[in-house]
């Protein structure tokens, strides 16, 4: 795996923000990206006595250090969990390694196949979001409308699904963000429950990030109804 990850840094496969723990909503993403110096391997290691305690340094750094669109995205799941009255947030990865590019999200279910590490981190990661409330934040191509159907859910989008307990033939969705001259659905979210939690995508063409302030309500006003 070595040519795929970047072996050097430390693994992120969840960082909790702002207090968050088991119980708060889950945003589950692709993988940590291109690692950066604070995140290498030798310098965690001598700076946190435990895993635990570098996730949560981290995570404030992230918090606070970042700009760009890493910025706007933690802020934007900020606005939405206390939207949803959760205790911060927890983020967490489908892949936990760092890396500087990663193949078609298409061939990226074959290549955890491949990786008995990666199988297993798969299997694990499925069994403890199978209670959480998750919502995955996925980008979409802007060749096709966005819909729960068969032609439109990528290998991609069904193996996350599958990792976060997601029913497609049940899932509702509700359009978030529309273009202004066309009207078309650039922005959307895929809803179902699994008993008590709730299970949701959104889909944003051409971009992994939430919405604005209007689009946040709007997701916040579904996850909440009762």
């Amino acid at each position: 795996m070595d040519h795929l990850f970047q072996a050097d840094y430390c693994p992120e496969p969840h960082l909790p923000f702002f207090g968050g723990n088991t119980s708060s909503l889950h945003f589950l993403m692709t993988n940590p990206g291109k690692g950066l110096d604070v995140q290498k391997r030798d310098l965690v290691q001598a700076i946190d006595s435990t895993y635990e305690a570098s996730v949560r340094r981290l995570a404030d750094y992230y918090s606070t250090k970042l700009s760009g669109n890493a910025s706007k995205r933690i802020k934007a799941m900020r606005q939405l969990s206390d939207r949803c009255k959760s205790q911060g947030y927890i983020q967490v990865e489908t892949l936990p390694y760092h890396s500087f590019d990663l193949p078609n999200k298409h061939k990226l279910p074959d290549l955890i196949e491949m990786y008995a590490s990666l199988k297993r981190y798969a299997e694990n990661l499925t069994n403890y979001l199978a209670d959480k409330n998750v919502i995955a934040i996925s980008a979409i191509s802007t060749v096709q409308e966005i819909a729960v159907s068969d032609d439109s859910l990528t290998p991609w989008l069904r193996f996350q699904g599958r990792i976060m307990g997601f029913n497609f033939d049940k899932a509702k969705k509700f359009d978030i963000v529309r273009h202004p001259d066309t009207g078309q659905t650039t922005g959307a979210l895929l809803h179902c429950r699994l008993g008590l939690a709730q299970k949701a995508f959104y889909l944003m063409m051409g971009s992994n990030s939430l919405p604005g302030p209007k689009g946040i309500e709007k997701i916040a006003r579904i996850l909440t109804r009762r």
